[in-house]
């Protein structure tokens, strides 16, 4: 049985402490937050917690760290895990930038240690069946061109989301998800990439985007994400040569 210790308690670490219940071979063993509300709402729960980060990194009884911390913080604490011999699952975005992702892989290799990013929407349903005819000709024939959107009309959701220092916007919350799923279905390198970012909601971050992708094997696709749309476009569009079977 594998100790994990869940860092960072608000909507995503309690969601992870129901998944890790649901698994077989791991458990979670505490909970770390500097938010004395959410320590509170942890122990409620019958976890134990932890007074520092520090303490958690000392703990020889830790296995692995699960960050669910706002974005700009994932890389400190995930180096900072990695050193101290913790394997390290990390929510994405997995950093701001990616030289933070290099240093942060840079420091696993050393370790010896396991770092893996949390990209929970490759088992999406919806995803799986669309990966599969995209991957599969036979269904619609070649697929030449993919659409994928995520809209809405609440703006940008949570609290830190809205702050660009913290790495709020939804390029980097829904984006990241959706940019992943097209990579995951699809084999062939970027061409090119263009986006356009809307700012509607007056925030420092952007409450939406669409951005235009070309892959070297001719297919082309579009990702758009909005928090203004009160009349929503389907969910996924592709086009093929053929007709469907």
């Amino acid at each position: 049985m594998k100790n994990l210790v869940i860092v960072g308690f608000g909507g995503m670490g309690s969601y992870h402490v129901e998944l890790v219940g649901a698994a077989s071979g791991i458990t979670v063993t505490g909970v770390y937050d500097v938010a004395p509300d959410r320590v509170a709402a942890a122990e409620q729960k019958g976890l134990p917690t932890y007074t520092s980060f520090e303490a958690v990194l000392a703990d020889e009884e830790v296995d692995a760290i699960l960050i669910a911390t706002p974005n700009d913080s994932h890389k400190d604490l995930a180096m900072q895990a990695l050193e101290a011999g913790k394997h390290v699952v990390c929510e994405k975005p997995v950093t701001i930038t990616s030289a933070d992702l290099e240093a942060i892989l840079a420091v696993a290799k050393t370790a010896n240690r396991t770092f893996m990013v949390h990209q929970n929407r490759r088992w999406d349903s919806d995803f799986l069946i669309v990966r599969d005819m995209v991957q599969k000709e036979a269904q619609i024939g070649n697929v030449f061109h993919i659409e994928s959107r995520v809209q809405g009309a609440n703006g940008i959701p949570g609290d830190w989301r809205h702050l660009k220092a913290q790495g709020g916007g939804m390029v980097l919350d829904w984006g990241v998800h959706l940019l992943d799923q097209l990579l995951f279905m699809t084999d062939s390198p970027i061409k090119s990439v263009s986006a356009n970012l809307s700012f509607i909601l007056g925030d420092e971050v952007d409450d939406g985007f669409t951005s235009f992708i070309t892959f070297e094997s001719g297919v082309t696709a579009l990702i758009e994400v909005g928090t203004t749309n009160y009349v929503k476009l389907p969910r996924w569009y592709v086009k093929g040569t053929e007709a469907p079977r």
